[in-house]
């Protein structure tokens, strides 16, 4: 019974996840049509989890690319900028390596995206190197210096 519970909750909630990023350009890569879903590790958090963040929805995906996905996703992301009305980002020799964006919401509750890749070390070889990606993408009436605050890496 618990388990049929479970399901069903994440049935009704899977429309409001999809909703969330609408419009966005990087939703194909949460979406899994960028990289199958099998290679992504995603993290879905609502509720009260949240709410000294105050966030209500934090979901993010960490993956492990070739340079040619790499470039796929960062497009993405980037096209994603265009429309952001706060944005920071970081370029390191002509890759994305960096980005918080802010996206306008009809909502009190703002909407943020959040990118980071950068190569894994000891590859040499730039046509075999590895790069690992983290996209999330963020719901609540926070400020990016509140997010920055709460998930910088100490």
């Amino acid at each position: 019974m618990k388990k049929i519970l479970i399901i069903t909750t994440l049935l009704l909630l899977l429309p409001v996840w999809a909703r969330s990023q609408d419009g966005l350009h990087s939703q194909a890569v949460f979406d899994g049509k960028i990289i199958p879903k099998d290679r992504l590790i995603e993290t879905l958090v609502t509720g009260d989890h949240l709410k000294e963040y105050n966030l209500d929805l934090f979901h993010s995906v960490r993956l492990e690319v070739d340079e040619a996905e790499y470039q796929s996703i960062a497009a993405l992301v980037q096209e994603d900028a265009k429309n952001a009305i706060s944005k920071e980002m970081d370029i390191v020799h002509g890759h994305l390596s960096y980005a918080l964006l802010v996206f306008p919401s009809k909502d009190p509750d703002k909407r943020f995206l959040g990118f980071n890749a950068g190569y894994k070390s000891g590859q040499d070889n730039e046509a075999d190197r590895t790069v690992s990606v983290t996209i999330v993408y963020l719901e609540g009436n926070t400020t990016v210096t509140d997010l920055k605050k709460n998930f910088s890496v100490k």
